[in-house]
Formats: C-alpha cells, structure tokens, sequence
C-alpha cells in the first residue's frame, strides 16, 4: 500500500504501454460482504470495519481483546483509517480479473496491488488483512464446485494463508516456492506440509536456504512446475508474483534479480498459453524496496505478455519519480549479475542439493519429478 512502490510502477507501466491495444486497464468491482464471508468470519469482518472508523481508539478492554485475537494493531497489521476498504477494493481488483478470466474477456491479467497471502479467516498476518486469495478462490468454487485451480507462489515469503486454507481440497493444488521459514516469516511451509485428507498431495512447500542464486532458483522452477501443469490440467492459473525474493530486498536474503523476474514471466506466460483454455491471473505481492520492485514487476508483466522492455529507463520518467515520491532510479532496467566467490557458489550449490533432496523425498510419492 506504499506509495513508493505503487506511484512508480503504475507511472511505468503507464509510459511503456498506455498506447498498447494488447493492453487494457479494467476497474475493480465492488465487493459484496458476503462474498468476503466466504473466507473470512462475520466476526473478523465486523471488527475490521469498526476498527477502520477515522480516529478509532481501542480504549476498552473488549476492543483491546479483539486486537490481539485478530492479530491487529502489530508492527505489521497496524489499524488505520480506512484499511477494510482499502482491502475490500484489493478484494474487489482480483474477483474482477478472475472473473474477466472465467467469462473469457481477456487470457491474463495482472494485479499489482494483490495477492495478500498471510491472512487467514480470523487473523490479520504480514501486512495482509483481507486474503483477496482464498476470497477468490472460494467464489470460483460457489460458481463451479469441480473447478481446479493451480495456485503458484514465487514470493519470498510462504503462502501459509492459501496453503492452510485448502489444505484438504484435492481440486486446489497450491505451490509455494519461498525462502524456508527457518530464516524468515512465517516459519511455516516446509516440504513435509503435503496437505491432508482428501488434499494429501495437493499441497506442495519449496523451502531455498538464504542466498539461493538466479540460476538455482530457475532451475527448480522450470524442471517441476510444468509437471504438475501437466499432471493437474488446471482450469485456471494463479500466480503470487511478489518480487521481494530481490536480492536488494530489505526483508529476504534470496539473491534473486531481474534476470528471474523476467524469465518468470514469459515461463508462467508460455505455461499457460498451453491450457486448452488460457486463463492466468497474477498478484504483485510483495516487494520493499522502491526500485527493485517497479522494475521486477514490469520486467514480469513485459514476460506474460510478450513485449521487450527497453534497456534504459525513460529521463521524464526518472525525474517525475524524485518529484513525486522521492524515488531516484538507475538509468538501466536490468540488474547486473550477482557475482560470487567460487567457495560460496559452491556451498550455494550444495544448500540447494540438501533443499531439493528433502522436497523430492515428500513430493515424489504424490508426483512424477524425478
């Protein structure tokens, strides 16, 4: 919800596309309380909105109570002025892409501002207060109980809200692809969290140690995600797209550039483009550093549609960011690459050598990766 990051990369995407008829800006809807019941309680909704009131002050105790039973008013979950509707119109963005989606409108859609994954029904978590995740996915099941879903999540941070909240349902296959939670929030997520019930299986949890380079990353990403597009058939694809795996990010320790933003993107693209019928919708995510995050984000909405990015970032552009939000940015789009000691490439090799063994152990009974 920063400025920061959002002014940028709207005025980017502005700059490089607005004259693009591949391109169209759709409004979110707005959403029907009940449709946000259907993964959050009455309760937690009740509260938010009361919290959400300008100048709310939890004076009494049962208010007080109410903010540590909702996991309100953290460092990371604090109460402000109208932050139910500003998550109600987060919800809103994403039903209405889905929807665009299932009605055939458009093939892919990308919502920056998007895939809130830590909150589950009652709990605010990491930033996240309404999962406009898990709210979509259960409106597309009101409307079509045999649909199959394939949540994909690259986000330096575990999708814990999405994986829990389907974790017993066979027809949502959740990914999560994260630095392991030994090291960062949430601490939970790890390859032995296959899912439950009828869902054993249909959960699945990459853990990468800290400082998992571009090319190990990849490696892992493009040798298993398309097994499971293949052996799942989803009828949708939804991609957490969060770009704070950047190795400039101030709360991971991935070494992530854009060179694996843009190569997640023309690989989710050219994933979906396989379906019998193309259907893709990716969330921002999230992302904490300014600059890497505008360019992470176009580098991937420039990969799922097909369209060059230029080398050098516009002038204009540049000094309307420093004018307007402070925010200097380097001439070129591009990272250079990381570059490493052979000692410490080695021992990143090896880390992801232990992470990949222990994720095929619980992996390989349900799917065929090796």
């Amino acid at each position: 919800m920063n400025p920061q990051r959002l002014g940028p990369s709207i005025s980017l995407l502005n700059y490089l596309y607005s004259d693009n008829p591949d391109f169209k800006i759709i409004n979110p809807s707005i959403v029907d309380p009940s449709v946000i019941e259907l993964a959050h309680t009455k309760e937690y909704i009740s509260t938010l909105n009361e919290m959400s009131v300008p100048g709310f002050i939890p004076s009494h105790e049962g208010r007080l109570e109410a903010l540590t039973k909702f996991n309100l008013g953290t460092g990371d979950c604090p109460i402000f002025e109208n932050m139910a509707q500003i998550s109600e119109l987060i919800v809103g963005s994403t039903l209405s892409a889905a929807e665009g989606l299932m009605k055939n409108e458009f093939s892919k859609a990308f919502v920056l501002l998007a895939g809130l994954h830590h909150a589950s029904q009652d709990r605010a978590s990491g930033f996240c207060y309404y999962n406009d995740v898990n709210v979509t996915i259960r409106n597309l099941q009101n409307q079509n109980e045999n649909i199959k879903i394939l949540y994909l999540d690259t986000d330096l941070h575990a999708g814990d809200g999405v994986n829990y909240e389907f974790y017993n349902d066979p027809n949502v296959l959740t990914i999560s692809f994260h630095e392991s939670g030994e090291f960062i929030f949430p601490g939970t997520c790890f390859p032995d969290e296959i899912g439950s019930k009828e869902g054993t299986g249909y959960a699945i949890n990459l853990p990468f140690y800290p400082y998992t380079s571009d090319d190990l990353y990849q490696k892992a990403l493009f040798k298993y995600i398309p097994t499971f597009m293949d052996d799942f058939q989803p009828d949708i694809v939804i991609w957490q797209a969060g770009v704070d795996g950047h190795r400039d990010d101030p709360l991971g320790h991935l070494q992530l550039t854009t060179n694996s933003y843009v190569k997640f993107g023309e690989f989710v693209n050219q994933l979906s483009e396989k379906m019998e019928t193309p259907r893709l919708l990716a969330l921002g995510g999230g992302g904490y550093n300014p600059i890497s995050v505008t360019r992470s984000w176009i580098f991937e909405v420039s990969g799922l549609a097909n369209k060059p990015v230029p080398t050098k970032l516009p002038n204009e552009w540049r000094k309307e960011c420093v004018e307007l939000w402070g925010v200097d940015f380097p001439k070129h789009l591009m990272d250079e690459p990381s570059k490493v000691s052979l000692e410490i490439g080695n021992e990143q090799k090896h880390l992801y050598d232990v992470a990949i063994e222990n994720f095929e152990k619980h992996v390989s009974p349900y799917w065929s990766i090796e």
